[in-house]
């Protein structure tokens, strides 16, 4: 940290960024963050640097998701056709 710089603690930061305090260790667990300094009793020191890690990584992770759910959208809707195209033809059922 540089003298002078602000600093945040971790229910602080978990406002800011707008995920819960759990979850903003997380993303330091996961490596998505610079591991921020700790104070002499343990608790963490997040600084503005931190704040753009964590936009950053929010957006990573949503677009990760987005695709993941994409993906999953397809694959179930290229099931789906492909069971309609296998129901037999005598029940009414033609593609």
């Amino acid at each position: 940290m540089k003298d002078g710089e602000k600093t945040y603690s971790t229910s602080q930061i978990a406002g800011i960024v707008g995920l819960h305090p759990n979850t903003v260790r997380k993303y330091e667990e996961w490596g998505l963050l610079q591991t921020p300094e700790r104070k002499p009793n343990g608790y963490r020191v997040y600084t503005d640097v931190h704040i753009k890690q964590f936009e950053l990584a929010k957006k990573a992770l949503q677009s990760v998701i987005v695709q993941a759910g994409r993906c999953t959208t397809f694959i179930n809707y290229k099931t789906r056709t492909e069971l309609w195209d296998d129901l037999p033809s005598e029940l009414g059922y033609n593609s």
